[in-house]
């Protein structure tokens, strides 16, 4: 499996690359970490950018926010996310 960022993963078994967010479910009074699946992909590309639109998603429903408050959390999630890809990439 491939962390890309927070609690995103992208798993590449079989032939597509399934996009997996880490949670914490309850089995037999017992918690475990489990990977729900958020979407099925045919490249890695693809699913990156699904974990990036899933990621702002995730931000923007944490609270309430006027449009330009938006507008300033998206610019930082894609400042993050970009940080992400080009550490992962060795640039920049």
């Amino acid at each position: 499996m491939i962390h890309v960022i927070d609690y995103y993963y992208v798993d590449p078994a079989g032939l597509d690359y399934t996009v997996l967010r880490k949670k914490t479910g309850n089995r037999n009074g017992e918690e475990k970490e489990v990977y729900e699946p958020k979407g099925y992909y045919n490249s890695l590309k693809a699913a990156v950018k699904a974990v990036g639109k899933l990621y702002r998603k995730d931000l923007l429903s944490k609270q309430d926010y006027e449009l330009d408050e938006a507008i300033k959390v998206l610019q930082t999630a894609d400042d993050v996310l970009e940080s992400v890809l080009y550490r992962a990439l060795g640039e920049k």
